[in-house]
């Protein structure tokens, strides 16, 4: 069962989505707090958690996502059958707030506004997670993102969300394909030791760890030389992810 605190960040959630979803699919634009905030509250200033999924409910109707569809319908259920769906939330109640009432309207509230205001341009959130720009606004598009924005023909999306995607972080390769072909042997040697100290360079900036070969543990590269670049990126993208969830987003 899901906590009371839980709820409320779930159910702002899933408001934002719904201002996401439908500002990139309609011509439907939400300009002031009090738009969005309708969408939980109908025309009422102040709410029960219970009304206000039902509200939500309502504004999904014309919403085609079916994974935000049905995290709706689920956190519905946790809500009405808990004790959140008569706590009341919102702006100038007839009797005062409860001092729970109080602190759960601030939740909401923080997180809504923490889901508005973090979204970057897809240059930058590329730029900082090493990831190809294509590859976010791809999943973007197939809205395997859901907290973006897109004005233009430019994207906004969250970091922490695209990090939860799990893509792997990627080193420029040489435009020549057959470059590689054209080393010698100890200048392949040298180049693949340059991709290993840029992995660590990024394994340290990530973990926010001095000694990259403490965390390494199990971790094994005597066959190093032997690797082909390939195998040496997809090895430490993997490792670097696992830093991720490891040691949380780097500040």
């Amino acid at each position: 069962m899901m906590t009371k605190s839980e709820m409320v960040k779930e159910l702002a959630y899933l408001q934002i989505m719904l201002v996401r979803w439908t500002e990139r699919n309609t011509s439907q634009k939400f300009k002031t707090y009090r738009e969005i905030d309708r969408l939980i509250t109908g025309n009422r200033y102040t709410q029960t958690y219970g009304e206000g999924i039902l509200q939500l409910e309502k504004g999904y109707a014309s919403c085609t996502n079916q994974s935000l569809i049905e995290l709706v319908q689920k956190l519905k259920e946790h809500i009405l059958n808990s004790e959140l769906k008569d706590v009341r939330f919102g702006l100038s109640p007839h009797r005062p707030f409860t001092e729970e009432e109080h602190e759960l309207t601030r939740l909401l509230l923080t997180t809504y506004l923490s889901l508005i205001s973090c979204l970057d341009t897809i240059g930058n959130v590329a730029e900082q997670l090493n990831i190809s720009p294509e590859t976010i606004k791809k999943a973007a598009q197939e809205e395997r993102l859901l907290n973006t924005k897109k004005t233009g023909k430019t994207w906004e999306v969250e970091l922490a969300e695209v990090r939860k995607l799990g893509i792997k972080p990627y080193i420029k390769k040489s435009e020549d394909k057959n470059a590689d072909e054209n080393l010698e042997d100890g200048e392949l040697l040298q180049k693949r030791h340059e991709t290993l100290s840029e992995y660590f360079r990024l394994v340290r900036k990530y973990s926010k760890q001095d000694n990259v070969f403490e965390l390494l543990e199990d971790q094994r590269f005597e066959n190093f030389d032997t690797m082909t670049d390939d195998e040496i990126e997809n090895m430490l993208a993997d490792y670097i992810n696992w830093c991720y969830d490891r040691y949380g987003e780097c500040e």
